[in-house]
This record gives structure tokens, C-alpha cells and sequence, in this order.
């Protein structure tokens, strides 16, 4: 039991007014809460706690308790002495708080109970009302303080008859007075001051004979308010302050203070001594000062959620809401103007039993004088006012128009977007109101709010449908991108068909036409075809690059290896033109890396080859150099590629990287090539999340360097990933400048098998496909016995001797006799190449290869080795397989793909697993064709 005595000099050491609330739910202890956060007395706030635990003694400054009841048994003074008890201090003043409507009897008993300062009903319960009590309790409180303090009592005697204090009162700004008081109903003035006349509009002789004359100035609950502070100051001998609100008999209202300190003139009988101060401007000042702030502060909540939200009817929403809850009108509405300045209502907030604006026709009031009018008054920024319908000067069917509505009273404000009348702000009472300037400032200040709110989600909108229209033109321009890439593709294979028939019969006619005239126009025709065979493979390979359907695969690599071989294709053409032709690498170079390798040597080829075609002496050198970025497991490199050729322009350096540019020099024209190389380069560096820089001078040379500055390193390229050992190894076939008859041929007879038949119409594309599939068999059309012909044969012998790949050589028969003499050991087709002929020429390579070894290009079985794998793929995805042949779609056959892979995995069945994966690289390359025969042969696994 903690004890509190505090002195007046503690009390005013103290930051707070401590207030302790007994009872009650958390939901009235909050709203209590928030009401006493914003009650002052003597400059101090006040604190509402209900734990006194949680606060030492030396911190408390106990004033008031908030004793909340439910029923009017709990009223007793037994009661109120345990709360007493458990606090033990006498101070505090006890304030009851009823949380059921106090009746007449319930009212009783607490008047009646001197432990009770005053009491309030929490149904009823506003700030204005709490306020009011808690400081008059305050002022009992720290009066009592003071004067148990000084302990000091005076002599007093009765003032009735002195004529000096009735002269002394008429200089007191108050009315001046002596009560005698034994009881509420045992009262009367012995002196009342003149001043009585000014505030209750009586005589003193009046007030003295009858005390009514003021006691019914007062309002009942106030009255009843007051007698309670009396008799508590009778019993605790204390003064008491009291303010309160008066009725004068000529209708005024007013509102009072009463200062008074009580006086003994025996042991029973006290007289009162005070003042009364008409404190009505003050209070009015501070009301308003209170309503200005409370109705800012609503202000500041209306436009925070109005910019919490870009959406139009959002805004609208919240601006009817708050602005009828702030000013508790009937109803409260937003209009918006059509162009033809017709318009209807777009939000707002009513009263349950109101007749709705927005249901109503829609919601569309069409005013004619207004449409007219272009907006008329509101167009300049006008108000309209309206207190009460009736008594205004508005049309007859304007105002009928209202009393449909039933409203009575209403304030339109105009909202601007911009310097544009957009619409209105309507708020509508059912009964009359004064619209006091306070409260139409409020609306215009809201009103210019929900303008810039309406003009910023209108502004939200127009970038949303503007962003919505962008997205769309850019879906239909990577459409129409994807579009022309097909169509690219597509048109490029079907021009080569024609063109390589036109080389196919060139080069049957180089035996038949002897004279010079037509040998040479038959060479111009064959350059042409060259020319433009290459043109459609570059053109093929910046669609493939633009449709996003270039793959890019990363493998371990060793850098060194790959480097060397490019070096090698391309020093017989350095040789032929007698160039200096190095390779240089750096010893921070990294080697055992993971890369594309097949991308980076198509880039390399492009610039190497670029430099030794426009370089006729001195050097072309290749630099390789490791880029240093602090990660033991990444690093980065660079390859340059430096010449001493014809050099570029300065102006002409950003556009060779442009489809189709090249310099317009004569000089320039004479080399071969449409400008796609670099073009191409300079993209595939970008997939690859590299950059390609160039530095060029006229005369001297150029130098082209790609750098890549993140690329993993590897232990070994030839370390396979642990989680590759189960991938399916599928043999690939290499077809070299066949005839589209042959190659039909060829590939349909190996698809058969279960092989991969890969094409190249170039030297340069044969070499990058050599070095990324690793053939097991290459094929190569011989056309004519030109030099260029017979050093890529050369070159092509040397790389099949050096990996052990069988070499076929498919040539016209004319030729055949010339070629078996010069190439023996090569196995030879005759044009046209047919099955038989294929199946004899692979039936001898397998003969050729060691005793004991099965040979690699026999048919191959498709029928699986385990029973229970049979088994279960006939119970189990025999249906499956049915239904997704029967749909076709591509989903599903991924999702079998990947099941028949994972079942391949758990019976290490090899037969499966290709299989599988030949359905997973048709669906990839999107070769429906191939697809459906592969999906075709799935009864063949199921074959014992």
C-alpha cells in the first residue's frame, strides 16, 4: 500500500495531472484517454492511467479518479472507501462515469454520496462535457491542496449591510457575491453586487429577495452539476471554481465563471463568498479556436487520404465521407460537368434514410439555366449559400427541385482542375443551419484539394492508358519483328533450294562448255551464287539473333586449344598473302573456362578474317589477356584483333556495326561481303554479356577487341558434371555442300538410325560445327577442283585423321576417278546418292573399325532390354503417349518427354533415354515434322 502526500510546491513540480480510471472496457478507457491527452489546467496536461504499477510514486501526481460503474447498486459509500483504501490518500477527487443512462433514482443516490465530486453518462460522453468537469475537479483539487496547506481559517462576517463593500464591488469586473448556505433547498444572497444586472438581467434586490432569478438561468444537468460542487466543498471546507453556460430571461446565452471560498459563521451554517465572471467572449474565442483546430486537423485527414489513392472514384469517396462526418450534414455530394455543361452526380455520402442524388435518374441533374450559362456563377469561383430554402431568392423549380430531396439547406462550392470548372462540392442539411465563413472556408479549402486529387488521377489515367498503348505497339512490333524473322528464315531456305540447284548445275556444265566466252560467263554466274548463298546465311543469322532464337550453351573450355585452331584455318590465307600472322597470349590468361565456345569462335572469325581481307601487307596479330576482378571462382578476358590494313574513317566507326553499312570509299567496294559480319559479331558479343570496342585510322590499321569481364573458370574441360553422366549421348552427322537431293538422302537414312544430321554451306561453318558437335561422320560435296576446294579437303583430311572421324566424299561420277586416285583411303558416293548405294559405304566403315567393336551406323534397335520397363510403359504410358499424339499439345508431350527421362534413369536404359531426349530437341527446334515421327516409333520400344 503505497501512500501519497504531496504539498503544493511538489504538485507543481510534476509534468501531469494524473487521473486513475477504475473499471470500464479497454474501448472507454481509450476514448477516455484520447479526451483527457487534450485537457489542460495551469499549463499541464493531464494522463489518464489505469496501472499503478507501472508508475513509481515520485512520478505520480494523483488528482481525479475515474470511477466507472455499470449499475446503480454499485453506488454506496463502501464502495467508494475500498477505492480509497487501496490508494490510501484522501486528495483525489472521485468523478463517476456511468456506462448505463442515469435515471432519476440512480441520480439521486449520487448526489446524495459525499465521496462523489461529479458524475457524466458515457453514452453521452463528449470532450466539451469532460472537459469541463475534469477541470472544475482540478481546481477543487489544487484549492484544497493550497489551503490544507496553510491551515489558516478567518474570522468572517456577513456583508449585507456594508455599505463600503457594496461600494468596493462596483470596480470589480464581476458580479460580487455573499451566499448563505445550508442546503440546496436552504439558500440566499446576502449581498449581490450590481453587476448582476449585466450578466442575469436582474436586480440585486431581485437576485437577494428570490434566488431563483439566478439558479434558473442555469440548465438542469448544469444546476444539478453545481449543487454537487457545493456540497462538496461544504463537506472538505475547500473553494470551489465552477463554469458553466446561462440562459438569460431575454434569450441570450452566455457562459459564466464562479469563484468562491466558503466561510463558517457557526458549526453547522457556511456562507459562500465569491464572484461570477461573464466569460462568454473568451469561451467563445476558445470554442472556436478548439473547433478551428479540431476542423484543421480533419482538413489535413481528408487530403492525406485523398493522396493516398490515384484513383478517381476513390477520391470522391473519401472527399463525401469526411466532409460529412466533419460537418454532420445530411448528405454531401460530388457533380461533374459534361462538355455540353450537363452533368450528374458522381459520388456521395448520405443518411441511411435519405433519398439518394446518385441512384436517383442515375445520378443526372441537368440543369438548364446552368448549361446556358456555361457553368454560370461557379465559373468565376462563386459560393452558394443557402440557410434555409424557404427564405432565399432561387426559382421556383430550383427550389422544388431541392424539396424533392427534402434538403433545407446547402453550400455549393465550384472544383477546378487547372483554370477549368470541373464540377461541384455539394453539402445539404434536411433542416435550416447557418453557414457560418468558417465552414465554407473548410469547403473551399477541400474542394481546391479534390481538385488537384481529380487532376492527378486524371493525369494517372492518361499515363496508364498512354503506357497501356506503348505496350501494346510494342507487343505488335515484336510481332511484326518475329514475323519478318520468320518470314526471313522461311524465304532464305526457300531461295536456297533454287541457288543451290544453279551451283549444282554450274558445276555440271564446267565439263561441257570448252569455249573461253562461256567458261567465263559460267564462273560469274558460280561467283554470283556464292555471293548470295553467302548473303542468305548471314541474313539467316541476324533473324535467328533478332527472334531471340539463338542459343547460347555454356560448356567447359579450354581458350588456349580453341584460339590455336582458329590460328590454323586461317594461316594458309595469311601465307597467301604473305602477312605476319601471330598469336599472342598473355600469361594471366585464363584457360579451363566456361564458355560458348561455338559463339566465340564464330566471332573470332568474323574479325580475323575481316583483318586478313582488308590487309594487303605487314601484320595481323591476335592479343589474348586476363581481366583481374578479385574472385578466386570468375574472372574475365580479352581478345584483340590488330592489323595494319586500309584502317576506317573516324565518322564511319559507330555505323560498321549497323546492318548492311560499309565504308562508300571505291577503294572500299571492291571487297566482298554486304556489311552483316560485324553486325552479327557485335551481337552475339552482347549475348554473350560481353562489349566490342574498335580503334581505327585511315592508312595505319585497325584494332577490334571483345572483352567478356565475368566468366566462370573450370578445373578441366574434359571433367564431365557429375549430374551430366545420365544425359543421353546422341551421335551427330556432318552434311558439308551437299546438293538439297543428297542431303534428303542422307538425312532421312540416319534420322532412321537415331542420329543427328547437321548442314553447312560453308567452309567457315563447317569448321565452327567440327569444333561444337564433334561429328561422328562427315559427309563433303566436291563441286569443282579449284584450289580453294582442294585446300579445305586437305584441311578437312587432317582433322578427321586427327579425332578418328570417317571422312565420305560425294562427287559427280565424271570426277570419281580423278578423286580415288588423289584421295584413296577416303570412302566415295556418286552423285545421286542413293539408299543402297549409303547403306553399302557405311556396311565398309564398319568392317574398317577394330574386331570386336559393334559398328555405329547399323540400325538401330528401339526396343527396350528390361521386362519391367516394357511392361510399365504399356500399362502406364502407352495411353498417355495415345493421347498426346491424338492432341498434339506441346505441353504435355514436354511433361511425358520428362517422365519417360526419368523412368530412363531408373532402369539405366540408355534406348529410352534417347529417346526421350530426341522428342525434348524436336519440341526445342520446333521441327513438328520430326516431332511426329519420333512420337511414331514409340511402339517400337515396346516390341520384345
Amino acid at each position: 500500500m503505497v501512500a501519497f502526500n504531496l504539498t503544493q510546491e511538489k504538485i507543481a513540480r510534476h509534468p501531469f495531472w494524473d487521473i486513475l480510471c477504475f473499471g470500464g472496457d479497454a474501448q472507454l478507457f481509450r476514448k477516455l484517454k484520447q479526451y483527457c491527452d487534450n485537457i489542460y489546467f495551469l499549463d499541464k496536461p493531464c494522463r489518464l492511467i489505469n496501472n499503478l504499477q507501472a508508475i513509481s510514486p515520485e512520478e505520480l501526481n494523483l488528482s481525479l479518479l475515474f470511477v466507472i460503474i455499470s449499475k446503480a447498486t454499485n453506488i454506496s459509500g463502501y464502495f467508494f472507501r475500498r477505492i480509497r483504501a487501496k490508494i490510501n490518500n484522501f486528495l483525489p477527487k472521485i468523478l463517476v462515469i456511468s456506462a448505463d443512462k442515469i435515471d432519476g433514482n440512480t441520480r439521486k443516490l449520487l448526489l446524495e454520496n459525499e465521496e462523489v465530486l461529479d458524475y457524466l453518462e458515457a453514452y453521452n460522453l463528449k470532450f466539451d462535457i469532460l472537459e469541463q468537469k475534469v477541470v472544475s475537479a482540478l481546481k477543487v483539487y489544487h484549492e484544497q491542496c493550497i489551503c490544507l496547506e496553510a491551515g489558516k481559517r478567518e474570522e468572517i462576517s456577513l456583508w449585507g449591510g456594508n455599505s463600503q463593500i457594496q461600494q468596493i464591488a462596483t470596480f470589480i469586473p464581476g458580479m460580487v457575491f455573499q451566499l448563505k448556505y445550508d442546503s440546496p433547498q436552504d439558500c440566499f444572497f446576502t449581498f449581490v453586487s450590481r453587476a448582476v444586472e449585466d450578466i442575469f438581467e436582474c436586480t440585486p434586490e431581485e437576485a437577494i429577495q428570490d434566488i431563483n432569478k439566478i439558479i434558473s438561468c442555469i440548465n438542469e444537468e448544469q444546476n444539478l452539476q453545481l449543487q454537487r460542487v457545493i456540497q462538496l466543498s461544504k463537506q472538505y471546507f475547500t473553494p470551489f471554481n465552477f463554469d458553466c453556460q446561462i440562459l438569460t430571461p431575454s434569450g441570450k446565452t452566455k457562459y459564466i465563471r464562479i469563484h468562491s471560498s466558503p466561510q463558517k459563521i457557526s458549526k453547522e451554517s457556511l456562507v459562500y463568498n465569491g464572484i461570477v465572471i461573464d466569460i462568454t467572449v473568451e469561451k467563445q474565442r476558445e470554442i472556436a479556436l478548439r473547433e478551428n483546430a479540431l476542423l484543421q486537423k480533419t482538413i489535413n485527414t481528408i487530403v492525406a487520404k485523398m493522396r493516398e489513392t490515384l484513383d478517381f472514384q476513390s477520391v470522391c469517396n473519401t472527399a463525401t465521407a469526411e466532409v460529412r462526418n466533419l460537418l454532420n450534414c445530411d448528405q454531401v455530394a460530388v457533380y461533374k460537368f459534361r462538355e455540353d455543361w450537363g452533368g450528374s452526380f458522381v459520388a456521395e455520402s448520405c443518411r441511411h434514410d435519405s433519398v439518394s442524388l446518385l441512384r436517383h435518374n442515375q445520378g443526372v441533374w441537368d440543369d438548364s439555366y446552368l448549361q446556358s450559362l456555361q457553368g454560370g456563377r461557379y465559373r468565376y469561383g462563386d459560393i452558394l449559400t443557402v440557410d434555409d430554402l424557404d427564405d432565399c431568392e432561387l426559382s421556383p423549380c430550383h427550389r422544388q427541385k431541392y424539396r424533392e430531396y427534402n434538403i433545407k439547406s446547402l453550400c455549393t462550392v465550384p472544383i477546378f482542375c487547372g483554370n477549368k470548372l470541373w464540377g461541384l462540392l455539394a453539402c445539404y442539411y434536411r433542416h435550416r443551419y447557418h453557414w457560418q465563413p468558417r465552414h465554407v472556408n473548410i469547403l473551399k479549402q477541400i474542394a481546391s484539394q479534390l481538385g488537384i486529387a481529380i487532376e492527378q488521377a486524371n493525369l494517372f489515367h492518361e499515363i496508364k492508358r498512354q503506357s497501356e498503348e506503348l505496350k501494346q505497339a510494342k507487343e505488335k512490333a515484336e510481332i511484326a519483328c518475329k514475323a519478318k524473322s520468320e518470314f526471313i528464315a522461311n524465304i532464305s531456305h526457300e531461295i536456297r533450294t533454287p541457288l543451290n540447284a544453279i551451283l549444282g548445275f554450274a558445276d555440271l556444265l564446267r565439263d561441257i562448255i570448252t569455249d573461253e566466252k562461256g567458261k567465263d560467263y559460267l564462273e560469274a554466274i558460280i561467283t554470283s551464287s556464292n555471293s548470295l548463298l553467302s548473303l542468305l546465311n548471314d541474313i539467316l543469322e541476324l533473324s535467328k539473333i533478332e527472334a531471340g532464337k539463338m542459343p547460347i550453351t555454356y560448356k567447359p573450355m579450354q581458350l588456349t586449344s580453341l584460339l590455336e585452331d582458329i590460328m590454323g584455318v586461317f594461316s594458309l590465307k595469311a601465307k597467301e598473302k604473305n602477312l605476319d600472322f601471330q598469336l599472342i597470349i598473355e600469361e594471366n590468361c585464363p584457360d579451363n573456362i566456361l564458355f560458348d565456345g561455338a559463339r566465340l569462335r564464330q566471332i573470332l572469325f568474323n574479325l580475323i578474317g575481316n583483318a586478313i581481307k582488308f590487309t594487303h601487307r605487314g601484320y595481323v596479330k591476335v592479343f589474348a589477356r586476363g581481366i583481374d576482378n578479385n574472385d578466386g571462382h570468375c574472372c574475365g578476358f580479352k581478345i584483340t584483333v590488330e592489323d595494319t590494313g586500309v584502317g576506317i574513317k573516324e565518322d564511319q566507326l559507330e555505323r560498321i556495326f549497323e546492318a548492311f553499312a560499309q565504308e562508300c570509299e571505291p577503294t572500299i567496294r571492291q571487297y566482298e561481303g554486304i556489311g552483316l559480319g560485324l553486325t552479327i559479331t557485335k551481337r552475339l558479343v552482347s549475348l554473350l554479356q560481353g562489349n566490342i570496342y574498335v580503334e581505327s585510322q585511315v592508312g595505319v590499321g585497325s584494332k577490334f577487341t571483345v572483352e567478356f569481364p565475368h566468366v566462370a573458370l573450370t578445373s578441366s574441360p574434359e571433367t564431365p558434371n557429375p549430374e551430366e553422366k545420365l544425359q543421353p549421348t546422341i551421335p551427330y552427322v556432318l552434311a558439308i555442300n551437299q546438293a538439297e537431293s543428297d542431303l534428303v538422302t542422307i538425312r532421312e537414312y540416319f534420322q532412321k538410325n537415331n542420329h543427328h544430321v547437321i548442314c553447312a554451306e560453308s567452309e567457315e561453318e563447317a569448321i565452327v560445327l567440327m569444333a561444337e558437335y564433334r561429328p561422328e561422320l562427315i559427309f563433303l560435296g566436291v563441286n569443282n577442283s579449284s584450289e580453294r576446294e582442294e585446300a579445305f579437303l586437305k584441311m578437312t583430311q587432317e582433322l578427321c585423321r586427327n579425332r578418328n572421324v570417317p571422312l565420305i566424299l560425294v562427287a559427280n561420277p565424271e570426277k570419281s576417278q580423278n578423286l580415288l586416285q588423289k584421295n584413296s583411303s577416303e570412302c566415295l558416293l556418286l552423285k545421286p546418292v542413293k539408299e543402297e548405294d549409303l547403306l553399302a559405304v557405311i556396311q565398309r566403315l564398319g568392317s574398317l573399325e577394330p574386331k570386336g567393336k559393334e559398328t555405329r551406323y547399323s540400325k538401330t534397335k528401339m526396343s527396350l532390354c528390361h521386362p519391367e520397363l516394357r511392361q510399365k510403359m504399356e500399362e502406364v504410358y502407352r495411353k498417355q503417349w495415345q493421347e498426346i499424339k491424338e492432341t498434339k499439345i506441346i505441353s504435355r508431350i514436354k511433361k511425358f518427354a520428362e517422365k519417360l527421362k526419368e523412368e530412363a534413369t531408373k532402369y539405366n536404359d540408355n534406348i529410352l533415354l534417347n529417346y526421350a531426349a530426341k522428342i525434348k530437341e524436336d519440341i526445342e527446334n520446333l521441327d513438328l515434322e520430326s516431332l511426329d515421327k519420333t512420337l511414331n516409333r514409340f511402339p517400337e520400344l515396346l516390341t520384345g
